[in-house]
């Protein structure tokens, strides 16, 4: 029996040409992946239209593809917006909503420079044009890490402090650094977000939608390094079956899928 297929949903820091970090994605292959998808009539979804289509039990688009971004980088307005336009594209950006026109002050690393993120002016442009922004808590802390009572304080706040910025409702949330647990995703319900993602754990998010963990949506990552061919990989449905597969074989002294 063939494997179900996944609705990628693809995981994005920065868009700029002068940092090799693997968090960094060039211009030129962000525009090449966003062509990509394009050409085979991949639709995109924004991570509140997910869920609401799973809650309202709708139909999916046949090629869904969810397209989300962390942090809320400057260069996502100046390079990664143009190029989402020019080809149609609607994105999910998950904002630190005690940093933004502000810095990526959460980074100790002391070789990591410090980036701009983006202001109110530029989120509310990208809004006007159908773009979801939700939430990275307000401080980018792993909510796992830290009382049960502070993570509930990061969660509710930065959603407070970005609808009161936005006027409208903030339904989706990222954690940072991956953390979270049974109890993160329970508060996450209580306190209205209706979806949450993670860095790449959890089930995988099949086309089959009405069985989606909406508080545990399993995304895959795009790093500086990813060809068009590895893109085509990941987006192709199958992606995290093969990896997972390729995982098990790991530990067993077998390869691994990339």
């Amino acid at each position: 029996m063939s494997p179900s297929r996944e609705i990628p949903i693809l995981m994005y820091h920065r868009v700029l040409d002068s940092d090799p970090r693997p968090s960094a994605v060039p211009v030129r292959r962000f525009r090449d992946q966003m062509r990509h998808l394009s050409r085979m009539k991949f639709h995109s979804l924004t991570c509140g239209q997910l869920a609401e289509a799973v809650r309202s039990k709708n139909p999916l688009p046949t090629r869904p593809v969810l397209i989300t971004f962390d942090d809320g980088y400057l260069d996502n307005y100046k390079n990664a917006f143009p190029v989402l336009q020019e080809f149609g594209m609607v994105a999910t950006v998950f904002l630190v909503s005690s940093q933004i026109n502000g810095w990526n002050a959460w980074e100790t690393n002391p070789t990591v420079p410090k980036f701009r993120l983006m202001d109110m002016p530029m989120i509310k442009a990208m809004v006007d044009t159908g773009m979801e922004f939700g939430s990275h808590t307000c401080s980018h802390v792993p909510l796992n890490k830290v009382p049960l009572d502070k993570a509930e304080q990061e969660m509710v706040q930065s959603k407070r402090r970005l609808e009161d910025m936005l006027g409208l409702p903030v339904r989706s949330l990222a954690y940072p650094y991956n953390g979270y647990s049974a109890d993160i995703k329970r508060l996450a319900a209580e306190y209205g977000y209706t979806n949450a993602c993670t860095a790449g754990d959890g089930p995988r998010p099949l086309l089959k939608h009405l069985s989606l963990d909406l508080f545990e949506l399993r995304r895959i990552a795009v790093p500086h390094s990813c060809t068009l061919a590895e893109f085509k990989i990941r987006v192709s449905g199958y992606y995290l079956f093969l990896k997972d597969l390729g995982d098990k074989k790991k530990w067993r002294g077998g390869g691994i899928f990339y």
